[in-house]
């Protein structure tokens, strides 16, 4: 006997992989948030001439701290039951991009006033 068409395929391993990964991500970002506030208070500490780099602001911001990882989480939910699992990977893939891109981000103004020290 067949199967109905109206049956969901069960997802695979590589479902699960993606999803981890993805999930990794927003703990990771998580993390990001908390310890990215001493970030903060540091940079309160430059003079007010000192000018954050556009990505330094950005990715310090509540808005992107909070967001970030409920993007993600939204994501993967949205996502559920699928067939396909690159839809997964790609949000896997955009969730580590963004937590290289706000550790950099949030460096940005010490990585500048290292090229000063000599």
């Amino acid at each position: 006997m067949d199967a109905p068409e109206t049956a969901r395929e069960r997802p695979r391993y590589s479902h699960g992989v993606a999803a981890g990964l993805a999930l990794a991500a927003v703990g990771m970002l998580a993390w990001q948030a908390v310890s990215h506030g001493a970030y903060l208070e540091l940079y309160a500490g430059f003079q007010a001439s000192a000018h954050l780099p556009a990505i330094t602001t950005l990715v310090l911001s509540p808005p992107f701290r909070v967001g970030a990882p409920a993007a993600i989480v939204a994501a993967l939910l949205l996502l559920r039951g699928r067939p396909s699992a690159w839809p997964l990977w790609l949000v896997a893939a955009l969730g580590w991009a963004t937590v290289v891109i706000a550790q950099l981000g949030a460096t940005a103004p010490l990585r500048e006033l290292s090229g000063l020290v000599r």
